[in-house]
Formats: structure tokens, C-alpha cells, sequence
């Protein structure tokens, strides 16, 4: 057991992992439990604004997925329309040659 209170550098790297050594300290310490949440408490508070701007989506992001789905739909319809008039010459095609084989 430690003959004094653990500084807060040291209880820093206990709340990362890094001291287990002060766990034994720690779980029987009053004083050093208040110490703890503060610096937990403070830490998240460092960390809140980075985390709150890398979960706000941006600003526009409604209009970029819209204009993304639009072109994704149009493309679609393209090919789709594509494909109908391919495969009109292919129908006639096939009329032609069962026509020719019906009266030949």
C-alpha cells in the first residue's frame, strides 16, 4: 500500500491504465476517488467540443445527399432506357427471323 496520496500525474495514467500498481490505494481512498472524478470530469469537458464537432453533420449534407440520389436515380432511369431501346432492335430482330422460318 502507498504511504501517501498518489500525485495527480500518477492518477492520470491510473484512470489510462498505465499505474495498476494504485489500484489498491485507490479502491480504499475517499480522497483519492473525489481526485479522480475531477480529472475524469475534466477530460471529458476537454474532449466534449472536439466530439460535438466531429458528430455534427455538416451543414449541407441533406442537399449533397439529395443531388448524390438524384444523379444515382437518373442514372438508373438512363440505363433502364437504354436497355428498352436496345432491345427493340433485338425484338424486331427476333420477329423477322421467327417471320422468315414461318413462311419459308
Amino acid at each position: 500500500m502507498i504511504g501517501r496520496h498518489p500525485n495527480r500525474r500518477q492518477l492520470a495514467r491510473w484512470l489510462d491504465g498505465d499505474a495498476t500498481e494504485l489500484d489498491e490505494h485507490i479502491g480504499s481512498c475517499a480522497k483519492c476517488a473525489e481526485t479522480l472524478d475531477a480529472l475524469a470530469e475534466a477530460e471529458t469537458k476537454d474532449l466534449r467540443p472536439a466530439l460535438m464537432s466531429l458528430l455534427t453533420p455538416p451543414t449541407d449534407l441533406e442537399e449533397r445527399v439529395s443531388r448524390r440520389l438524384a444523379a444515382r436515380l437518373q442514372s438508373r432511369a438512363d440505363v433502364e432506357l437504354f436497355g428498352a431501346l436496345l432491345g427493340i432492335p433485338i425484338e424486331t430482330g427476333r420477329v423477322v427471323m421467327e417471320g422468315s422460318d414461318a413462311s419459308g
